[in-house]
């Protein structure tokens, strides 16, 4: 089981107040809704956790109905020939995120190298640390936008104590008995 997941904090599927008057707000999780496509519920240095339950392992490029394993091993192997899937795609994507899993140090690095390929095959690209390329693609995809995700888990997992109390609740429940 992988290890030191960051579960994206979600609040319930409709969360209500007491207030029950016109103007009233409630909340929706994007990951729960049916239909919605493929999203990512949760992330790991080993790979991501789907809103269907499976795992996927290492690098991946996530459309919003598709999977592909992406042939990268970390950061540096990003390059234009890497990203080239995505300029043959039509439709061309709406947006094509790209999460790194390294630090921000080299996302300046790969902005240099990426600026003429975003350019010179005239695709929107989004360059951020996985942790925050999963809800840009979790919404857009939610907005019914065709958003494209190549991702790479994170190098390194800032692990809180909600986190480790979260943790420990699962494995809790892992070697619980049914009297029945």
């Amino acid at each position: 089981m992988p290890e030191e997941f960051s579960k994206i904090k979600l609040i319930s599927s409709v969360f209500q107040t007491a207030y029950d008057a016109e103007g009233k707000t409630s909340v929706t999780v994007l990951n729960q809704q049916p239909g919605l496509g493929l999203m990512i519920d949760s992330y790991s240095k080993l790979g991501f956790r789907l809103n269907n339950g499976s795992f996927l392992y290492g690098p991946v490029v996530l459309f919003p109905k598709t999977i592909l394993s992406w042939n990268v091993e970390d950061d540096d192997d990003i390059t234009e020939e890497s990203l080239d899937l995505f300029a043959i795609l039509s439709p061309k994507p709406d947006v094509l995120i790209v999460g790194f899993g390294g630090t921000s140090v080299f996302k300046r690095n790969l902005d240099k190298v990426l600026h003429n390929f975003r350019i010179s095959k005239k695709i929107n690209l989004e360059i951020l640390p996985t942790s925050r390329a999963i809800p840009t693609f979790n919404f857009l995809n939610a907005e019914g936008r065709f958003v494209v995700a190549a991702l790479i888990p994170p190098r390194i997992m800032n692990v809180n104590d909600s986190d480790l109390a979260m943790d420990r609740e699962r494995h809790k429940k892992l070697y619980e008995f049914d009297d029945d």
